[in-house]
């Protein structure tokens, strides 16, 4: 994470006006927010995800362009880029009990991925541990 913050997948309900993510961007600029990336789904029209260091001066800033936070949750940022290492992560964290409910690339090539329940410290730790030492059966 480079930085030493974590990193938060803010959702928010945009409003339906034109030029409300154009705002919603200016708002984010105007407050010094580094915007690491961002999705919506077509599926799920009520909330967008934006990944952000500062959730709460995201969220401040997406007040003022009239978006109301949906949620936010720390994600884990995958420590290598790359299919192959992102994959073998993907793995890692099955075989040692950890789902996942959300996994998207940001900005710079990161991958963020979404942590069901409670799980994020143990997904920290399977993420940062030694390939060789997890409990997988192999």
């Amino acid at each position: 994470m480079g930085s030493g913050r974590s990193v938060v997948d803010l959702r928010l309900r945009m409003s339906t006006e034109r030029g409300s993510m154009a705002a919603l961007f200016e708002a984010f600029d105007a407050a010094g927010v580094a915007l690491l990336g961002c999705f919506g789904v077509e599926d799920c029209p009520d909330t967008d995800h934006f990944f952000v260091e500062d959730a709460d001066a995201a969220a401040a800033a997406a007040t003022h362009a009239r978006a109301t936070e949906v949620g936010r949750s720390d994600v884990l940022v995958a420590p290598e880029r790359g299919q192959r290492a992102v994959t073998e992560l993907l793995r890692r964290l099955a075989s040692n009990g950890v789902s996942i409910d959300m996994i998207a690339t940001i900005a710079d090539g990161r991958t963020v991925i979404g942590i069901h329940g409670d799980d994020l410290e143990r997904a920290i730790a399977v993420a940062v541990s030694d390939r060789g030492s997890e409990e997988d059966g192999a």
